[in-house]
Parts: C-alpha cells; sequence; structure tokens
C-alpha cells in the first residue's frame, strides 16, 4: 500500500513467500529499496523470533530438571520415615523378645515418624496449593511476640528478644 501524495508507503515484510509483518515508510524510496530494507527487518524479525522460542524451549527444559530434581528430593523426604515406621514394626513383630524399654523405643520412633510424615504431606499439600495459585492467606491481626514464640515452637514461658530498629 502507498499514498503517493503523502509519500507514504507500507511494502510487506516477507520472508521467502511468508508475510512476518508490515512497515510504514516516509519519503520517497525505490520499490527495490524498499523490498531490501523489508526482506532485511523481516530477517531480524525472523531470529528475534527464533532466539524466543529457544529461550522458551530453554526454560522449559530448566523448567522439567528443576522438577525431576524436586521430585527426587520430595520422594527420598517420603521415604525416610516410612522407613524408621518399617523397621520399627518389623522389630515388634519379629518373634525375639524385646524387652519393655526396647519396645517402648521403637513404639516412640514410630509416633515420631508418623508426625514427621503428616508434616511433610501437609507442607507438600501447602506447595501445591502455592504452585495452582488456590492458596488464601489467614491474615488476621496478632501480636508479634505470639507469632515469634509460636514459630520457635514454644509456649508462652518462652524467653524472646525483640529489636526493632527504625
Amino acid at each position: 500500500a502507498s499514498d503517493r501524495t503523502r509519500h507514504l508507503g507500507s511494502p510487506p515484510l516477507r520472508m521467502g513467500v511468508r508475510t512476518v509483518g508490515a512497515m510504514c515508510v516516509a519519503g520517497t524510496l525505490s520499490r527495490r529499496t524498499l523490498a531490501a530494507v523489508g526482506s532485511l527487518i523481516a530477517i531480524a524479525v525472523e531470529r528475534a523470533n527464533a532466539v524466543e522460542i529457544m529461550a522458551r524451549s530453554e526454560a522449559a527444559r530448566e523448567g522439567e530438571r528443576l522438577r525431576t530434581a524436586i521430585l527426587d528430593s520430595v520422594t527420598h523426604e517420603f521415604r525416610t520415615p516410612l522407613t524408621s515406621i518399617k523397621a520399627s514394626i518389623t522389630s515388634l513383630l519379629s518373634p525375639t523378645g524385646l524387652g519393655p524399654d526396647d519396645r517402648q523405643e521403637l513404639m516412640t520412633v514410630i509416633n515420631e515418624e508418623s508426625d514427621r510424615l503428616n508434616r511433610l504431606v501437609g507442607e507438600a499439600a501447602e506447595v501445591a496449593q502455592l504452585e495452582s495459585h488456590e492458596f488464601q492467606p489467614d491474615l488476621r491481626d496478632c501480636a508479634l511476640l505470639e507469632l515469634v514464640r509460636a514459630a520457635m515452637g514454644g509456649g508462652p514461658q518462652t524467653r524472646v528478644h525483640v529489636r526493632v530498629a527504625v
């Protein structure tokens, strides 16, 4: 397209027979010059598209590698308490006589590792919620000291020193 009265030209940007865009040129240039400039711009556009596709592909590969590493880590984290639970139960069920202290120790291991496994499942569910953007924050007023104590796992008797810089 062109507008000779205002000296505007709008040739297509082509890669071979495929049109990748259009440009608008003000001034008077020959058709051959417009075609040459259009070809150079089309090559630049195609190169930019190719670089973007490569970057997306690399990002997808890296994302997949990270997902695999995280899955391996999570699998290991789940298997550790399960292994301890299984070993403790197997020992409790064995025909060899265990003393009351040994039995109590194995049951304590089962209890602690079950709690650990439950915590891991809860954390995995929270991560899944975060990734799916279904996480709803629980926004409410709270006392900073109570929050710090809870984070430290202590009760009201836990001593906490807080420094605030203003």
